[in-house]
């Protein structure tokens, strides 16, 4: 689902609890993942040194999210340790919003 940030964020926290709370009776979880942004390769805020390291070029709160990042909450959220998450929102955003 597809929202647009500003407008949405009250609405698709409800479409998420209602859900959850449905099907949470039949031992299914629902969550969210919000970011403000996603990096693409030409809008990376990371520069690379002569040794292929890449060093961030802005702070880490303006930074944007990468596809790794989604990817990993997206790993955690389909594993165990999620197992007792269900009807939240997880931001990641390098705390940009908070």
């Amino acid at each position: 689902m597809l929202i647009h940030y500003s407008r949405g964020e009250k609405e698709a926290a409800a479409v998420v609890n209602y859900f959850a709370a449905v099907l949470g009776e039949r031992g299914t979880h629902v969550n969210a993942i919000a970011s403000e942004g996603i990096e693409a390769e030409r809008s990376s805020p990371f520069s690379s040194t002569a040794s292929g390291e890449h060093m961030p070029t802005m702070p880490a709160h303006l930074c944007t999210t990468k596809p790794e990042d989604i990817g990993e909450v997206v790993v955690f959220l389909a594993s165990n340790g999620a197992r007792w998450i269900s009807g939240e929102t997880l931001h990641v955003d390098s705390g940009s919003k908070h």
